[in-house]
């Protein structure tokens, strides 16, 4: 006996006679017959949103390595290309996969970004509240320079002396220039982490864009997931939600030496502890981000670890043997990168 195969929203088989009407699934669209759904495998019943899918919920029949021979029935001669075409479901099949495999890899990771960015900022917030003041005439020290002086004149001509050689209340301001370097810090690590939040909310709308279904059949999705693909790529959407978290490490990097600097200004002692934590913890993340580039076997993996890794074959001259899973060398859009996708192809498949 066949082990059942896997089956799909765009496959529809005769079901077993045993079972009643009611136990199948309806007929969404053509005239493939409905599959009974006690057929379906438990495991592969699982939550997949991407094209061919309207929303979040269960989608059935989708486990690794599929035989879509199985799968799907064999087109009619000279209809492989058609509308509902075996490539084409096929291709949304595999997309499906990768595209919700990847997408939720990125929502992830921009929603942890966004809080952390939120928060980080807050912190950064109270600091440069209370550190402007700083950089601005204090009137205090102002008022206590013109009493001075006023002392100084009366003692002057209690004491016989000529007031011209009391000296002037300098009252002009200068700011420390260890005070410009942590304000400056500050507030460029406060518009940073600022900036990464924005960016990370837009790129969250960008995704859900991309995953939103178009209408049409099997080949205008595909062509229409491919088309969006291809911006993805040209447009550089990867590249910039992998730089994201670059750009929140430098925001930290500057808070921390701004702090460090401010904390000499008022004790060596505890400013020196406060670097010696800081340099450990910035040692620890550059080795944590290089060390799977020289041993495949760490777990320490981040997108950061993928872009020292491009770099470091760079330097070496080897270039990266690294398939990015978003590139075109992926086996879910290998096929479809250029011809697949004329209106030309199917006229010269039909029979004269």
């Amino acid at each position: 006996m066949l082990p059942t195969p896997c089956v799909s929203p765009y496959t529809w088989q005769q079901p077993d006679s045993s079972v009643s009407s009611a136990d199948t699934l309806p007929v969404p669209q053509g005239d493939r017959e409905p599959i009974a759904e006690h057929d379906v495998p438990r495991r592969a019943r699982r939550s997949l949103v991407g094209f061919g899918s309207r929303t979040s919920e269960e989608i059935p029949g989708f486990e690794d390595g599929c035989d879509y021979e199985k799968k799907y029935e064999l087109d009619e001669e000279y209809k492989e290309m058609g509308p509902n075409a075996r490539m084409w479901l096929t291709y949304l099949d595999e997309s499906r996969i990768f595209d919700a495999q990847k997408c939720e890899e990125w929502q992830d990771g921009l929603g942890v970004l966004i809080v952390f960015a939120s928060l980080f900022t807050i912190v950064v917030s109270i600091f440069c509240s209370h550190s402007y003041k700083f950089l601005r005439p204090d009137n205090n020290l102002k008022m206590s320079a013109l009493i001075t002086e006023m002392i100084q004149i009366h003692r002057a001509i209690t004491d016989g002396t000529p007031i011209e050689d009391v000296p002037r209340a300098d009252t002009t301001f200068t700011p420390m220039m260890s005070d410009v370097w942590v304000i400056g810090l500050w507030y460029t690590s406060h518009a940073l982490s600022l900036s990464v939040a924005i960016v990370a909310m837009l790129a969250k709308q960008w995704i859900r864009q991309y995953m939103i279904l178009p209408s049409g059949d099997a080949r205008q999705r595909a062509r229409t997931r491919h088309f969006r693909y291809l911006a993805l790529q040209k447009w550089r959407v990867p590249e910039i939600i992998d730089f994201l978290p670059v750009l929140m490490h430098i925001a930290f990097s500057l808070f921390c030496v701004g702090l460090i600097i401010f904390l000499f200004t008022l004790h060596t002692g505890m400013a020196i502890v406060v670097t010696s934590v800081f340099a450990a913890l910035f040692v620890m993340c550059i080795v944590i981000i290089l060390l799977p580039v020289f041993n495949p076997e760490c777990p320490y993996k981040t997108p950061l670890t993928s872009r020292a890794f491009d770099a470091f074959n760079g330097l070496r001259g080897k270039g990266s043997n690294k398939t990015d899973d978003f590139s075109e060398n992926n086996p879910s859009v290998q096929s479809f990168s250029t011809c697949t996708f004329t209106d030309g192809v199917q006229d010269k498949l039909e029979p004269a």
